[in-house]
């Protein structure tokens, strides 16, 4: 299982649309992307080393659902009602606060980041331990100790609303006609030593209501190590955005540099049907 590889060169919103890049931009271009790239490559030593220090321990036997995650990348759980009322009584006050702020910008004019709202957990105490009591009593928290030794408690948590009519994650190429994704937000979490839970707190969630989706298996396609960094730093840095003046400078980079984690917006073939045709909703 392979990403689409995009000719930026070829690009009709890239190397098709600026004229061909000077030194000086290209240099530029090489600069902004650089603090983001030292950055992860940190992250990525600290990893491999926690990694290895690990296997030198007592292994510790295998926790559920460890097969099913190997395998799909995921793994998806139901947790029982009283557990549910209590995260809901915990997040309807910030739930209050962040429909509040919604309630002044339109769908429409809304940014991804309008639609979130970080928690600490100093101040919000009663969320944090809900949550980690729903991973550890669903062994979520044994699965991310199999992969990051001594892990066990929620970094960071961020309440989502989205609502229909929003429009921030379509259309990246709005000054340019004719021009269109064929796998819209498609897209690879390529940060390491970082586990996602996603929670529900709608009683239906639904194709139509926004429910999470997937490409089963992802999790086992071929990554290299390099591949991963500069994918990281590309959006990281904010070079990997669509907007015209970014794109501008991503056609810059040299084309060994030309990736991206947010990938899917750039596509505008068929060669992303593979992965599509794997996702799971």
């Amino acid at each position: 299982m392979k990403l689409p590889q995009i000719d930026y060169t070829a690009h009709l919103a890239y190397g098709g649309l600026f004229e061909k890049p000077t030194l000086g931009l290209r240099a530029k271009a090489f600069v902004r992307m650089a603090p983001a790239l030292t950055r992860f490559t940190i992250l990525e030593a600290r990893a491999l080393a926690g990694r290895t220090w690990a296997r030198l321990g007592k292994q510790a036997p295998r926790p559920a659902h460890a097969d099913v995650l190997r395998r799909d990348g995921i793994v998806v759980l139901r947790v029982g009602s009283n557990l549910r009322a209590r995260i809901k009584a915990a997040v309807d006050l910030h739930l209050a606060k962040l429909g509040k702020r919604l309630a002044s910008i339109a769908p429409a004019d809304m940014a991804y980041e309008d639609a979130q709202l970080a928690l600490a957990r100093t101040d919000a105490p009663e969320v944090f331990a809900a949550v980690e009591e729903m991973l550890e009593i669903h062994g979520a928290l044994d699965l991310v100790r199999e992969y990051l030794p001594g892990r066990g408690k929620v970094k960071a948590i961020t309440l989502q609303w989205n609502r229909a009519g929003e429009t921030h994650w379509s259309n990246k190429f709005a000054d340019l006609e004719a021009i269109n994704s064929t796998a819209e937000y498609l897209h690879v979490d390529t940060g390491t030593g970082v586990f996602k839970a996603i929670y529900y707190v709608s009683d239906e969630v639904t194709v139509e209501s926004g429910a999470f989706s997937y490409v089963v298996g992802s999790n086992n396609r071929y990554t290299s190590l390099i591949d991963r960094l500069i994918r990281s730093a590309a959006d990281r840095s904010g070079i990997g955005s669509t907007d015209r003046e970014d794109r501008r400078m991503f056609n810059a980079l040299p084309r060994f540099f030309q990736r991206k984690a947010d990938f899917g917006f750039d596509v505008i073939d068929e060669a992303a049907e593979p992965l599509k045709a794997r996702e799971r909703v």
